[in-house]
């Protein structure tokens, strides 16, 4: 049915009344379904569900919904295909519950035809469920379709057994999501291609798997400003993703902390970890940069990075050095036990550019062999090496390089080779 069918053009009246083109009104007190008038303020829909299914059929037009009322909680029906403008009285906050079963595992809808928007105003409303095996935004999985979501989230809370650990699916979105909870192994999110995303606060509660999946055509971002769980346990952050960029800005878990996936980049920004965070990891992150302020930070990685770039941490033992290259540029750092161990049977590289600092506290050398496997370290600008035990173990070479005008602070014999080239 034509929009003209439900809607008189502004300017005109219906009993005195100015109807909005391509507006909703519910009122979660007094409307009145039966009674209720698209555009007409003063005449709101008491349900979301009978505002829903007032919609015209065609999906061309982006309807805003207005929301108003003192009864917070808003029972969603299964949402059609079509891009929405939710605006809500900010002296409440709504709690969207999705809770009906719904044939195939999409709570929003059967399937997207195409991208369609949803934009938050306001910031006060949550989006919850409790229902098993469905998702939130339908078929946005790998960026095949979706929802592109804007504006303000308040509270993410989908405590379900989701289909392919993804429950929520978000592409080209630019939001900011005031707290996810991560309750169970499906309440997990896909984010594809977004234009800002940033997280306030990550909750785990009952499960501390990998949460987010991110695939992306280009070089993408995501800030996190705390990632939070109360309770004993190691917790993942990402469980796999390509392209992607992760600004972190803090830590509260009992625990080790991990992201173990083939991250880009990964922006530590002052990072705090406060509560009891014992250690964490950064599986396969091919570049990590920025500073670790707190007192005791310990950071060590199962598979090891393969560049540390303007980093202010501490590493510990365990840096499993599987890349063909390490490279170490303009960082300060304070090793515990080694910087990397070369494994496997390939001839591995570990580069120093620009001016490093290193603290051992440890007598070990700082670079390991592990099974008679050989390692070349190549220093390029300055490494200042402190209090200067060996920089690599008998199958290392270590090379200083004229031309970038090194200097090294430190024992003369620091490694059983030593090659100026």
């Amino acid at each position: 049915m034509a929009v003209g069918a439900f809607i008189t053009p502004i300017g005109s009246s219906s009993g005195g009344t100015t109807i909005i083109p391509n507006a909703a009104y519910l009122n979660t007190v007094s409307g009145n379904d039966s009674t209720a008038v698209l555009g007409d303020s003063t005449k709101p829909y008491l349900t979301m569900v009978a505002l829903i299914a007032a919609l015209p059929a065609t999906n061309i037009f982006t309807w805003t919904i207005n929301i108003t009322g003192a009864t917070l909680d808003i029972t969603m029906p299964t949402m059609p295909d079509r891009s929405l403008i939710f605006n809500a009285d900010i002296k409440y906050i709504y709690n969207f519950n999705f809770n009906n079963a719904n044939v195939g595992g999409n709570i929003i809808s059967t399937i997207f035809n195409g991208f369609f928007t949803w934009t938050f105003l306001t910031g006060n409303i949550n989006l919850k469920s409790d229902a098993v095996a469905e998702r939130i935004l339908g078929n946005g999985y790998q960026n095949t379709s979706g929802l592109q979501i804007q504006g303000t989230i308040n509270i993410i809370d989908w405590s379900n057994a989701g289909v392919n650990g993804t429950t929520v699916a978000m592409n080209n979105s630019n939001i900011t999501i005031n707290e996810y909870i991560r309750r169970t192994a499906g309440s997990g999110i896909f984010i594809g291609n977004p234009i800002y995303t940033r997280f306030k606060k990550i909750t785990y509660i009952g499960f501390y798997g990998g949460m987010i999946k991110s695939i992306n055509t280009y070089l993408s971002k995501i800030i996190i400003d705390l990632v939070f769980c109360a309770n004993t346990a190691d917790t993942e952050l990402v469980s796999y993703s390509t392209n992607l960029e992760i600004e972190l800005k803090e830590i509260q878990i009992t625990g080790v902390f991990g992201i173990n996936a083939s991250l880009a980049k990964l922006t530590l920004n002052n990072l705090i970890c406060s509560g009891t965070t014992t250690s964490m990891y950064f599986g396969e992150v091919i570049l990590i940069t920025g500073k670790v302020v707190s007192s005791t930070p310990i950071i060590y990685s199962r598979l090891a990075s393969k560049t540390f770039q303007n980093l202010e941490a501490t590493i510990t033992g365990n840096l499993s050095f599987w890349t063909s290259t390490l490279t170490v540029d303009n960082c300060r750092l304070t090793v515990t036990d080694y910087l990397a161990k070369c494994t496997n049977t390939d001839v591995k590289q570990v580069i120093f550019k620009g001016n490093n600092i290193i603290k051992q506290n440890s007598v070990q050398p700082l670079i390991q062999s592990n099974s008679g496997v050989n390692h070349i370290v190549d220093i390029e600008g300055t490494l200042n090496l402190l209090p200067g035990y060996q920089i690599a173990d008998k199958f290392g070479t270590v090379n200083y390089l004229t031309n970038a005008v090194p200097s090294y602070v430190g024992p003369v014999l620091a490694s059983p080779l030593v090659n100026i080239i």
